[in-house]
């Protein structure tokens, strides 16, 4: 006796139908999952006719900036552009290159050519309440790049009409996006280095290192903290801010250091460029021997040893300094401890 789904042969029929149209319910779910795919592939990445993306093109580019900034921006965070090179034929008719670089291009046009047409002031607030709108995603990032842009330039794009807003009111808004922890990690990182440009930079130091702290390896953390920390806020930072900036850069510095690749090179540049060390000939980084030196020349360029000198030389800096910047407020305690330390 048979134990299908039912007795018998018509049992065994049934039951064969039973897993057809489970098979077939499959077969119709896995085609619509192809297709919703494809059509995402279609809206967020390539290809698309020369002749629609025109039409994409055109359609921003004919509208008010106020009226699409947040679509826009949230398309163009998505499609990013590949491409390092792109040729200047291309450039001029982005629609027949890639969907990314008619986002961009249509993007660029309202942020730097359609922007010589009105107050300055205007596209900025247009700016700000993208970066403010957690759903654009990532094109916060694509909006903060135009704003860090204009607080660096002080009226960029050049105009003689409008003004920024006062920095008062730009950092508040910044400052509540980068001490919120519900925030994304890395825009908060993006927007400490404008914080410590354009405000307080003793307001922000120790967010900057608990934010560059959060990656966990080590060389992340000294990519992370050289990008954070501007050169330039060194003469502004009080005495013992500064002490906590070289305290923690030196800890760094030594969790990285190899004593032989000059895996600290980068760091050890930054930091000597913070304390105003000068290059030892124009163009080199701080700390750096004289790269014309024979020792110096492999076959492929700069030796490891060229690196790890740069790495000695600001290890020797600060074992003959150090005792300047010890103290209470050193950078002990929660953001200043060892470096990747838990």
């Amino acid at each position: 006796m048979d134990d299908g789904c039912f007795n018998g042969s018509v049992g065994r029929i049934d039951c064969w139908f039973c897993e057809m149209k489970s098979a077939l319910a499959i077969l119709v779910l896995c085609m619509t999952l192809s297709v919703s795919g494809q059509n995402l592939l279609r809206w967020h990445q390539e290809p698309i006719d020369p002749v629609e993306l025109k039409r994409v093109y055109d359609h921003y580019v004919g509208s008010e900036f106020a009226e699409i900034a947040q679509e826009l921006a949230k398309r163009v965070g998505v499609n990013q552009p590949h491409q390092s090179y792109i040729p200047k034929e291309k450039l001029a008719e982005p629609w027949t290159h890639s969907l990314s670089l008619t986002l961009s291009s249509a993007w660029r046009f309202h942020t730097d050519y359609a922007a010589l047409k009105e107050p300055i002031g205007k596209k900025f607030e247009i700016l700000m309440a993208v970066l403010e709108n957690r759903d654009v995603r990532s094109g916060r990032r694509v909006a903060l790049n135009e704003i860090a842009t204009r607080l660096h330039w002080g009226s960029y794009p050049v105009t003689k009409d409008g003004s920024l807003p006062p920095n008062s009111d730009t950092v508040r808004r910044l400052r509540a996006i980068a001490f919120n922890r519900q925030e994304q990690t890395e825009l908060r990182e993006a927007i400490v280095p404008i914080l410590l440009e354009h405000g307080d930079p003793n307001d922000y130091l120790e967010l900057a290192i608990k934010l560059a702290s959060l990656k966990g390896e080590p060389l992340a953390i000294a990519a992370s903290f050289r990008f954070a920390t501007p050169v330039r806020i060194s003469d502004r930072l009080t005495k013992e801010n500064r002490a906590r900036y070289l305290n923690y850069a030196f800890r760094l510095l030594e969790s990285i250091d190899d004593r032989k690749s000059g895996t600290g090179y980068f760091l050890a540049v930054h930091i000597g460029s913070f304390v105003g060390v000068l290059p030892i000939r124009p163009g080199q980084g701080a700390f750096a021997p004289d790269q014309t030196l024979e020792e110096y020349q492999g076959e492929n360029g700069l030796t490891a040893s060229f690196f790890q000198k740069t790495v000695d030389n600001a290890s020797e800096w600060w074992m003959k300094n150090k005792s300047k910047y010890q103290g209470e407020k050193d950078g002990g305690g929660q953001s200043g401890g060892r470096p990747g330390s838990k």
